[in-house]
């Protein structure tokens, strides 16, 4: 979820000159050059959670009994649960203990359905265990931003220039837009003490999590007289 904050001005428009490179052509071009900056707010509706399973089986059972800790976390939130790990250890007795992880993007009230569930859990030879791995929004929702905030500045220059033009009657042309090469993405204030009250609530079923990032990229523009 993103909405678009500001784009500003931050430096007056300097004026300067360039010449052409080929020796044949002397001409003196002007250049407008100033800087600006856009900001957006990125924010984060899902939690990133991991449930580890911890089970004992034996070794003609271990398939059945990955396939039923999956079914059983599905069978709680219906989501894309990713196995990201799988370790296996042989016990004094034969029997094969298997600790099982996986994850999910899932809402606070998700999270407090899945709580309320693993803490009455009851199945023999199996234990469940959920951990809150990331708040933060999703890596690819802050790279869209900065995309969508690279894209706001061109178009926000280009009604600049087109609005030069007609008021000055001039003829000027985007020559260059010069993105910072550092972003900054700073939590919004808040955010601390939202996620340390979720964490201690997590039986509120109205209690909904919602973390923003606030990013923040900086551009000089130029302006060169055709």
């Amino acid at each position: 979820m993103k909405k678009v904050i500001s784009t500003t001005l931050i430096s007056l428009a300097t004026m300067t000159s360039l010449y052409a490179c080929d020796s044949k052509d002397q001409r003196k071009y002007n250049t407008i050059s100033y800087a600006t900056q856009a900001e957006t707010r990125v924010k984060s509706d899902s939690i990133l959670v991991q449930v580890t399973a911890y089970a004992t089986t034996t070794l003609q059972d271990i398939n059945n009994v990955q396939h039923k800790i999956t079914a059983d976390i599905k069978n709680i939130i219906d989501t894309d649960w990713k196995v990201k790990n799988i370790q296996q250890s042989t016990s004094q007795s034969g029997a094969l203990n298997i600790t099982l992880e996986l994850q999910a993007r899932i809402t606070q009230i998700q999270l407090n359905k899945l709580q309320t569930a693993l803490d009455n859990q009851k199945v023999n030879g199996q234990k469940l265990v959920v951990d809150i791995l990331d708040y933060n929004p999703p890596t690819q929702d802050i790279e869209n931003a900065k995309q969508e905030l690279m894209i706001k500045i061109y178009n926000d220059a280009k009604k600049y220039l087109s609005n030069f033009n007609k008021q000055t009657d001039s003829n000027y042309i985007i020559h260059s837009i010069k993105y910072g090469p550092d972003y900054n993405i700073l939590p919004s204030s808040g955010n601390l003490v939202l996620m340390k009250t979720v964490a201690n609530n997590y039986n509120d079923n109205t209690n909904q999590a919602a973390v923003s990032k606030d990013i923040n990229i900086k551009a000089n523009v130029t302006f060169i007289e055709r």
